[in-house]
């Protein structure tokens, strides 16, 4: 029974990310969120997350998302990382462009993440489709700054931490953030 309910949780997963490959393709985003100190005074009235100019106090309630961003090629490192990390996690994930032209090969390119989601049910994934058949040289560098940005939009909780996939959490660090955020 619990083999079946993985593989329809794992579908619905892998139907939810193809629906935003889709998306991204047909509607690519026009204005990626640039966040720096010149547009500081926009971002604060935007978004929940943003740092206040004057004064701060601690919300009653205390959560903490996890905000990674990561290739194709290093979603394996995950699976650590949500057995450790049990509150909220946002997940952004490059995907080049011309390795999803081809319909039939999405499914295959987005199983590793199924996987992972599956099991991780506080994991939330956004995918970010980059660069196009327009421009080659768009599609060179990886957009390590827009993708974490993608991410910070996608949180709800009080605070947030921005991590490296490559690390990976100690077994405590949650409660070890909480705990110092509840002492300040």
């Amino acid at each position: 029974v619990k083999a079946k309910e993985f593989e329809v949780s794992k579908k619905a997963i892998l139907e939810s990310l193809l629906l935003q490959i889709q998306h991204q393709i047909e509607s690519p985003p026009k204005n990626p969120s640039l966040r720096t100190l010149h547009t500081l005074d926009e971002d604060l009235s935007l978004s929940l997350n943003s740092c206040p100019k004057e004064g701060f106090s601690l919300p009653k309630d205390v959560s903490v998302t996890l905000v990674i961003q990561c290739s194709m090629d290093r979603i394996w490192l995950l699976r650590e990382t949500c057995t450790r990390w049990p509150d909220p996690i946002v997940l952004v994930v490059y995907i080049p462009h011309d390795t999803i032209k081809d319909i039939t090969v999405r499914s295959i390119l987005l199983d590793p993440i199924a996987d992972i989601v599956t099991n991780c049910p506080q994991m939330k994934v956004l995918l970010h489709i980059h660069g196009s058949d327009d421009d080659p040289a768009d599609s060179s560098s990886y957009p390590v700054n827009v993708m974490r940005n993608k991410g910070l939009d996608a949180v709800s909780t009080s605070h947030i931490l921005i991590m490296d996939v490559d690390l990976i959490p100690s077994a405590d660090l949650s409660h070890v953030v909480k705990d110092n955020l509840m002492d300040q």
